[in-house]
């Protein structure tokens, strides 16, 4: 008697997290290398958000692209709509996100 055995498993990889604090609030991007896609996490005094999307790179610098789902639930929140915003790397922990200016760490301890 002959018998063939597969076995399939998957792996739900988290990204790499970056974080921020700024204006009574946390700031979170994880940056998933493995299928090229993001998203930003925002908690506090500002708002209570989440954007994802998919991001392309060239160099060190990273651009988003929202989902225009995720966009269109947070109108009043107009930087949720990431298209074409900008993060740039700064060394291997730490990212620029270009248009505010803000600089976000892996070692940045903040819970969400």
């Amino acid at each position: 008697m002959c018998g063939i055995l597969v076995i399939l498993f998957s792996c739900n990889k988290s990204g790499k997290k970056y974080v921020g604090y700024y204006d009574e609030t946390a700031w979170q991007y994880e940056i998933n290398e493995d299928n090229m896609s993001y998203k930003f996490q925002a908690h506090g005094h500002f708002c209570n958000c989440v954007s994802t999307g998919y991001y392309t790179s060239k160099g060190d610098t990273i651009y988003l692209k929202s989902n225009p789902s995720d966009s269109s639930k947070h109108m009043e929140f107009e930087f949720l709509n990431m298209n074409n915003w900008k993060l740039l790397k700064d060394g291997d922990s730490c990212i620029i996100q270009v248009e505010a200016n803000y600089k976000m760490c892996t070692n940045t301890k903040v819970y969400f």
